[in-house]
């Protein structure tokens, strides 16, 4: 599996344009590539980073979540983003942190798993 990403935006965008600029441009990122880890693996890493970001300022922190029965992490005071994995796709759906988490995660439930 190449890595695939996935970007809706209301405006038209450059073919170059980077993320930050489809952020900017209240776009959304779906960004899909191969798991290379074990998902026990990649569970013990969203839970690291839950707990890594615990103490973060300016609600950066992450938080768990579960998307179609896989464990991830969802936040973000940079970019609104949610991440998962299942035993062979490691997911991120990421948008301006001014978009709604709750709003990202149904999406990321919307999100057929491979």
């Amino acid at each position: 599996m190449s890595n695939v990403y996935i970007i809706y935006a209301a405006d038209k965008l450059s073919s170059n344009a980077s993320i930050p600029e489809v952020l900017d441009h209240n776009g959304i990122i779906l960004f899909e590539a191969a798991n290379q880890v074990p998902v026990q693996f990649a569970e013990s890493n969203f839970r690291a980073a839950i707990n890594d970001t615990k103490d973060y300022p300016d609600g950066g922190n992450l938080q768990p979540v579960t998307i179609n029965g896989y464990f991830g992490c969802v936040g973000g005071n940079i970019a609104h983003g949610v991440n998962w994995a299942t035993e062979t796709t490691y997911y991120q759906l990421i948008a301006n942190k001014n978009y709604p988490l709750q709003q990202l995660i149904e999406i990321a439930q919307s999100i057929p798993v491979n």
